[in-house]
């Protein structure tokens, strides 16, 4: 079927429309009448092409198209305080969360990464019968859309225009590949390691802007890349929520990207600041955690604990791993029974921790389940069997996609409710202690020659060792990464031979037992056995 190219005043009108109630646009047939065809059927008739990639949009129906969705997500529906799940009693729009209350006749899906691979998105929407059912549908997206597939920009433009089409129905978070960094020209960029214009959303869209290529001043002329759109697809990203939260009856969820806030090693209780009053205070630009980074960044790229190192888990990376301990606390302060999330490639489509209550989704991968085969060529995840989950009454299912057949039969694994809430109960009642400053016999480490030791007083056995003292030393974040609390900005300089330490960072911090401040540029002695701290963040014995 040849594409139809809908206008941006076609498209426009359009959406006039489809904002208002089912009334309203009976109201407004005569008017708009084309043929014999109502406004409410030619809706459905231009969502249906859509779902089925027989439309094509011009790029000022795309720039339209995002600018809406930025305004929506934007908006903010309710001022409501939300201390808890259980204070959520509408769905509402918080702009850096959104919630839920079940309706009556609505569906719910859950769908994980999905990385620029159109094929399994769309096999999900066969799926679900999607074409057919749409209006009763709430699709949530966990983050990811971006990067590594093969359908770049097709993959997001579609989803833009299911969000513009269907905004009560399309719920979009934010992962990780939907942030980017600017540089001192103005021009867009992954912030991940190793990203190239092969691989990542805004490399390739920078790339082909300034490329003197003839191929790729066509692509660009194609798909009308300007700054403008680069733009818009940031501002895009920047609106979307960080967290889902659903009060239903039979369960309470809270769904993210990634998984926790960095949890404070350094109070008592993990999460019983002031940060951590209300999903309002959690999300807001200014809540940032020992290592100087926003909580709900940290939300976007925390994973749950399975076997790494203890000094990787309470590490002070953007990426850092959450306990089971932490976990428990975190859903108990804010009466959370199950919690779902993306972000880590699953095998399988999908894999369970804490006793089945943190599902981890993936939805995208080439691989189908029942024959083993590669039948997906768009996936850049060619060994994965992807999944998507099904919120129901009673259970959440994670469903296995199949690549063979529109009709997607096997449900994968089953996560009742019932035992979900006693697994809950039986944490409930266990207490939880928050990780406390270690004691350990100070006098009784040695210093060694020609090496340097740091030791974290949190956790004794996370410890990095330098070899040769006849030189000086800076530490800085990335340095000390492998540590807890270490703030973003921290820099300072250590002189073995002197035996001196020198702050080269504006953040302050305190030297000895008994904390004497060190601001920037200050220099004081040290003894062979030194504690380094700073306020509510790292301490680290420093032996020379």
């Amino acid at each position: 079927m040849e594409n139809k190219k809908l206008s941006f005043k076609e498209l426009y009108q359009f959406k006039e429309l489809l904002s208002d109630k089912e009334y309203s646009l009976l109201e407004k047939v005569k008017d708009n009448v084309t043929g014999s065809i109502t406004e409410p059927e030619k809706r459905n008739i231009i969502i249906k092409d859509l779902i089925e990639n027989n439309l094509s949009f011009e790029t000022e129906a795309l720039k339209k198209a995002m600018k809406h969705g930025i305004s929506i997500q934007n908006t903010i529906s309710s001022q409501n305080i939300i201390s808890k799940v259980s204070d959520i009693t509408s769905s509402e729009n918080y702009s850096d969360f959104i919630t839920f209350v079940r309706e009556k006749g609505m569906e719910y899906y859950v769908i994980g990464d999905l990385h620029d691979d159109l094929k399994t998105f769309d096999q999900i929407l066969k799926g679900i019968n999607y074409e057919n059912n749409f209006d009763k549908i709430n699709l949530i997206f966990l983050g990811d859309y971006v990067d590594r597939g093969k359908d770049r920009l097709t993959l997001m433009n579609k989803i833009i225009f299911l969000k513009y089409l269907l905004p009560d129905n399309i719920h979009l978070l934010r992962g990780n590949h939907e942030l980017y960094r600017v540089d001192d020209k103005g021009d867009y960029y992954s912030p991940m390691l190793g990203a190239s214009p092969n691989g990542y959303h805004f490399d390739l869209l920078t790339f082909l802007l300034h490329s003197d290529n003839d191929q790729h001043k066509e692509i660009v002329k194609k798909n009308g890349i300007d700054k403008e759109l680069i733009e818009l697809y940031a501002q895009f990203f920047d609106s979307m929520p960080t967290v889902a939260l659903f009060n239903f009856d039979e369960i309470k969820i809270c769904a993210v990207h990634g998984g926790l806030p960095r949890p404070n090693l350094t109070t008592n209780g993990y999460f019983v600041s002031q940060e951590f009053e209300s999903f309002n205070t959690l999300l807001a630009d200014e809540t940032v955690d020992s290592v100087g980074i926003k909580q709900k960044i940290n939300m976007i790229w925390s994973d749950p604990y399975d076997g790494y190192p203890e000094g990787f888990r309470n590490s002070s990376d953007v990426r850092f791993s959450f306990c089971e301990k932490q976990f428990v606390d975190f859903c108990e302060k804010f009466d959370i029974d199950l919690f779902l999330r993306a972000h880590e490639v699953q095998e399988n489509g999908y894999k369970s921790y804490c006793s089945d209550r943190l599902i981890s989704v993936f939805s995208s991968g080439g691989r189908d389940m029942k024959s083993d085969d590669i039948t997906n060529q768009h996936s850049y995840y060619e060994n994965v069997s992807p999944n998507f989950l099904v919120i129901d009454e009673k259970q959440v299912n994670s469903i296995n996609i199949d690549f063979q057949s529109d009709v997607i039969s096997l449900k994968e694994k089953v996560f009742q409710y019932e035992a979900i809430k006693e697994n809950r109960e039986y944490y409930k009642n266990t207490p939880i202690e928050n990780k406390e400053i270690i004691n350990i016999d100070i006098d009784s480490l040695e210093s060694t020659p020609d090496v340097i030791q740091m030791i974290d007083l949190y956790n004794p056995m996370n410890k990095k060792v330098i070899v040769s003292k006849d030189t000086q030393y800076i530490f800085n974040h990335t340095e000390l990464s492998q540590f807890y609390g270490i703030h973003k900005d921290i820099c300072f300089e250590v002189n073995p031979k002197e035996k001196s330490i020198k702050n080269l960072a504006n953040k302050s911090i305190c030297i000895g037992e008994y904390g004497t401040l060190l601001n920037h540029d200050e220099s004081t002695s040290i003894s062979s056995k030194t504690i380094i701290s700073i306020d509510n963040g790292f301490k680290l014995l420093l032996i020379i």
